[in-house]
């Protein structure tokens, strides 16, 4: 709740700004109020919320709504499922705690754990963040390996056959994993998982167990495992760690799960 009073918080920040800088002008600013209302609304909602929710909750009529939530959406506060038609926050909600790079942010808060845990596997590991509906990766650390794995930072993942893209999966609404696999699911190797039915029984067994391997389904020649970080119970980022498949396997990465979960709920407790 501590990130969601912090989203509050700088929302009505921007919006005493504003009034000051009108001073004198007006007294309220009635679009600028209901713009306001709903993305408090989308904000502190735990999962997607729907246009008929918002009118419940505002008393506003859908055509006022939908040109209001158009605009957030447009400059990334919000995002809209195109299958459901329901909204989620956005990117820039998130930049809006922490400022214009919350990026800087994470990686300022998490890059110290994670040169701890490549030092301690001698493997790569990597800092990443749900966006466009794939895994953006932001930051990497490397080890002193001859071997490793590529630089992956400024680059995105698919959801299905990346560790950290499954674990971001698992924790989906049954609504927004069904409008997910909706869409066909490329193969990217010979281990890539492109049954509905069998990704929907391993991201079962990713929700229960808090990580995610892909145990060479992005890259055959690559094994990873990925957990999250949690603010208000949703995931914010995700470090992975991953190496060449013939120096870690995936008892190796079973093995590091429980250190890595307990990595993750310390940095947690600093973002929140």
């Amino acid at each position: 709740m501590q990130l969601l009073k912090i989203v509050n918080t700088s929302i009505i920040l921007c919006y005493i700004s504003f009034m000051m800088a009108n001073e004198g002008k007006t007294t309220t600013v009635q679009s600028v109020e209901r713009a306001l209302d709903l993305l408090e609304l989308v904000a502190n909602s735990e999962q997607s919320i729907s246009i008929m929710e918002l009118m419940e909750k505002t008393g506003l009529n859908r055509t006022t709504i939908w040109r209001i939530l158009g605009t957030l959406e447009k400059r990334g506060y919000i995002e809209k499922d195109e299958v459901t038609k329901n909204y989620q926050r956005g990117v820039k909600l998130y930049q809006l705690v922490r400022g214009n790079d919350s990026y800087s942010y994470l990686v300022k808060v998490i890059q110290p754990y994670m040169e701890e845990i490549s030092k301690k596997y001698n493997e790569t590991v990597i800092l990443s963040v749900f966006q466009n509906k794939k895994m953006y990766n932001i930051c990497q650390v490397d080890p002193e390996q001859t071997v490793r794995l590529m630089n992956y930072t400024n680059t995105f993942s698919p959801l299905h056959c990346s560790s950290n893209g499954k674990l971001q999966l698992s924790y989906f609404t049954e609504e927004e994993l069904e409008s997910y696999l909706m869409y066909p699911l490329e193969e990217f190797s010979s281990f890539t998982i492109t049954n509905r039915q069998a990704l929907k029984k391993q991201l079962k067994e990713i929700s229960q167990q808090k990580y995610s391997l892909s145990i060479g389904e992005y890259d055959e020649s690559e094994n990873a495992i990925s957990i999250a970080i949690e603010a208000n119970n949703n995931p914010i980022a995700f470090i992975t760690l991953g190496g060449p498949a013939f120096r870690i396997s995936e008892k190796d990465l079973r093995e590091a799960a429980p250190q890595l979960l307990e990595v993750a709920k310390e940095i947690s407790s600093k973002l929140i």
